[in-house]
């Protein structure tokens, strides 16, 4: 199993959605946390299974949720997550800002 390292700018991704979530309705944001978290931990049981999909960064699906995991992975057993976004948010502000 890889290591996880979450950038700081990832937690702020996370607690902004799941706050929002939970406006829609009580939980909702809780049930999100819990999809990243199993994802996350999908992706350092086989770091290299998921494709690149944005210049040098995997991707994985969050189960439920529009949202995916931009990944690298650093060393053989590291893998550095970048950001959570929503599909509909535009993805070349990973790189740029981080």
């Amino acid at each position: 199993m890889a290591k996880i390292v979450l950038l700081e700018e990832v937690l702020g991704d996370m607690k902004h959605s799941r706050d929002w979530y939970d406006e829609q309705e009580q939980g909702l944001g809780e049930l999100f946390v819990e999809r990243i978290t199993e994802c996350i931990e999908k992706i350092a049981d086989n770091p290299k299974a998921y494709p690149v999909k944005y210049r040098i960064l995997r991707a994985r699906l969050i189960q439920t949720f529009p949202y995916s995991v931009f990944y690298r992975v650093e060393k053989e057993n590291e893998v550095h997550v970048y950001a959570v976004l929503h599909h509909r948010q535009n993805a070349n502000r990973i790189l740029t800002a981080r």
